[in-house]
């Protein structure tokens, strides 16, 4: 028959199609290729036993927002999901201190971030609701990093990644807006980080000086 597929009969038919699965497998997460630190990190990560699932299977929506992410050198967070599981890239890494990095992959955003969930869970509730994007300047956000709880002014955005059927956000370096389709729901939060100061880094009465996380 036109068409149709014929395998071997010598019993090598299984292991061509195991190696062709494998390929097809690899081929959905060729958007994880690169990205530094971070891309090798998520790479290897076990996904298979975290809430989001194997790479392969990830919505398209995140897959794109992800392979930007990798991409770019501005630093940029994803909260996932209902459990705000945890994405980031190298640029945003260097904000966070040992307690945070990498131990932050892959866990659930209010755990990693309790000191400051009273700020930033509504923020992202916002976003996740459905009501738009935020940016916040020069917003007091204490972080514990390096063994001290840090107080650092951020500057920074969230916006919604849309996919059918579920919810999140992005915080991310600039003001960006997600564009909306009738029926769409938000499955995550991206944020870009524009920048971030702390007073205890003032030197010789100059003024506050930006500590860059881009």
């Amino acid at each position: 028959m036109a068409g149709r597929r014929v395998l071997p009969s010598d019993g090598t038919g299984a292991q061509i199609m195991m190696v062709e699965d494998a390929l097809i497998h690899a081929s959905k997460a060729s958007f994880l290729s690169g990205g530094g630190e971070m891309g090798a990190r998520i790479r290897s990560f076990d996904w298979a036993a975290n809430a989001l699932g194997e790479p392969a299977s990830w919505p398209q929506s995140l897959r794109t927002v992800v392979r930007l992410m990798l991409t770019t050198n501005h630093p940029m967070f994803i909260f996932w999901g209902p459990q705000h599981i945890c994405l980031y890239n190298d640029a945003y890494s260097t904000a966070l201190g040992p307690e945070k990095h990498p131990a932050m992959l892959g866990a659930r955003g209010r755990e990693m971030w309790d000191e400051i969930w009273d700020i930033i869970g509504p923020q992202i509730d916002l976003v996740m609701g459905g009501r738009g994007a935020t940016r916040h300047e020069d917003q007091l956000a204490p972080i514990f990093r390096h063994g001290r709880l840090d107080d650092v002014y951020w500057t920074y955005s969230y916006s919604p990644i849309d996919d059918e059927g579920a919810s999140g956000t992005r915080r991310i370096r600039q003001p960006a807006g997600a564009q909306k389709r009738r029926g769409a729901a938000r499955r995550a939060a991206f944020l870009r980080l524009e920048s971030g100061w702390s007073r205890r880094s003032v030197v010789g009465g100059a003024g506050p000086p930006r500590i860059l996380t881009g």
